[in-house]
């Protein structure tokens, strides 16, 4: 039961997140901008941060490579976004 509530909270915010007609995913990349800002140097903020126009495709531009799952779930997750 509790992890049926855990899982429902998460789909709650992701649908919140993307949804096309709030500005919640703006928000969060500032957030993340901001936060990273502090730990990373500025020539690399462009590599780590979500970059992309409003109403447009956004990424993360870095190189998959550089990048280790080690979640199952996650991995097969992000193995298939990979693959777009």
């Amino acid at each position: 039961m509790e992890k049926n509530t855990e899982a429902n909270k998460i789909k709650r915010s992701l649908d919140n997140l993307v949804e096309p007609v709030n500005n919640r995913i703006y928000e969060t990349c500032s957030i993340i901008r901001r936060n990273f800002s502090v730990v990373i140097p500025e020539p690399l903020m462009e590599m780590y941060c979500i970059t992309g126009k409003r109403g447009e495709k956004h990424q993360i531009k870095i190189d998959r490579s550089l990048i280790r799952i080690e979640n199952a779930k996650l991995k097969g997750m992000f193995d298939t976004l990979n693959s777009i």
